[in-house]
């Protein structure tokens, strides 16, 4: 009975969790192609002058990893806190926490945001460029 209301419980907790996933992509498309949009006179004088799309996709692909970073750092904080709260309060989850999954969800948080950060924004600064360009 408790087997079967935790599974039920996990499912539910892992929607939520595809649910914030599929919210924080629209969110970080949304971002992006606003930035570009609003710099769409700066990007048309580059491209005037003869600059290569790579030169135009730097600025925005440094931008990305510097939004990436500041999310790892956020998910290892928030875990570090979690964590020490949990271990200081001497809870039943403390005695529960696998470390090697805690780390594993840090290296993950960590390869995820990146990959996701950078391949959203490639991909919307060549569609732009793309459009642009004719």
């Amino acid at each position: 009975m408790v087997k079967s209301n935790l599974n039920k419980l996990s499912y539910g907790i892992l929607i939520l969790a595809l649910c914030f996933v599929v919210l924080a992509l629209a969110i970080i498309f949304n971002t992006v192609k606003l930035t570009l949009y609003s710099d769409v006179k700066q990007i048309k004088t580059m491209q005037m002058v003869g600059a290569e799309n790579s030169f135009i996709k730097k600025p925005y692909l440094k931008s990305a990893f510097s939004i990436s970073a500041k999310a790892v750092l956020a998910v290892i904080l928030c875990i570090g806190i979690l964590c020490t709260f949990l271990i200081q309060t001497d809870s039943i989850f403390a005695e529960i926490i696998q470390w090697k999954y805690v780390l594993m969800t840090v290296a993950i948080s960590f390869v995820s945001a990146f990959a996701i950060q950078f391949l959203t924004t490639n991909a919307i600064i060549n569609k732009f460029l793309q459009k642009e360009g004719k």
